[in-house]
């Protein structure tokens, strides 16, 4: 009974080696790019987004060539800046 109530489980992405270069490391080469390993544990990612507010306007057709040139690393910070206000955009570029 308990077998079949079972949903989910396990979900990884993973890259078998990484190599971070930064000032706190031992063998930093700072004539190489500055880069971190981070490790992200994150539960219940499903009712997260599901209390997220949803668009509620400003919705458009996009045309054939507004397709081809859609860039949706752009998109997704006009988007939630316009959803939850008083939210600042911050980028940390390292390199």
């Amino acid at each position: 009974m308990i077998e079949n109530s079972i949903r989910g489980g396990i979900a990884t992405i993973s890259k078998r080696y990484a190599r971070a270069n930064n000032p706190l490391i031992k063998g930093y080469d700072p004539s190489k790019p500055t880069t971190y390993i981070i490790y992200f544990d994150a539960n219940n990612l499903y009712g997260k987004a599901q209390s997220e507010p949803l668009p509620v306007g400003d919705f458009k057709f996009l045309t054939d060539e507004e397709i081809e040139q859609l860039d949706l690393t752009t998109v997704a910070h006009g988007l939630h800046s316009r959803m939850r206000p008083g939210i600042s955009q911050k980028t940390t570029r390292t390199s």
